[in-house]
């Protein structure tokens, strides 16, 4: 069972939000995974910046709303992890990378997986969307976990 912490039991999906983030260059939906471009040193990189959010009511009566996550927010090529930032207390991050495909997922200790014993585990909430980052351009994205 995935908790949020301080709140009621709930489950956990991780969206990807922005213009860019989810798209290739043409607009459309990125084909296949592909490793990212490792640029010769002194190469331009681009940047992605965001937020890492929860989309829940916290346990409060009323409607869903964004609320900040902190916690990890881990890029990879697909198969191996290639960066990790933290998410602030706010939930931004920002981080430079080589030109290339990434796929990006968070962790927060407000998300947790509580076993039949007792113990509880931090989610690892994946993506199955990829970022794009193009040199010299910055990319914002939103990460949101969606929880009841």
């Amino acid at each position: 069972m995935i908790r949020l912490i301080g709140g009621a039991a709930a489950s956990a999906v991780l969206l990807l939000g922005g213009t860019v983030a989810c798209s290739g260059l043409s607009g459309s939906a990125a084909a296949g995974p592909a490793a990212p471009a490792h640029s010769p040193a002194g190469a331009e990189t681009g940047v992605i910046s965001g937020r890492f959010v929860i989309l829940g009511t916290m346990g409060q009566p009323g409607s869903a709303s964004d609320h900040p996550a902190r916690g990890t927010v881990v890029f990879t090529d697909g198969r191996h992890r290639l960066r990790t930032t933290r998410a602030s207390r706010s939930g931004t991050f920002s981080v430079h990378l080589p030109p290339g495909i990434y796929h990006v997922y968070g962790r927060s200790p407000q998300l947790t997986t509580v076993s039949e014993n007792g113990t509880s585990q931090e989610d690892k909430v994946t993506l199955a969307h990829q970022v794009t980052v193009t040199a010299g351009h910055t990319t914002k994205i939103v990460l949101r976990a969606i929880v009841p």
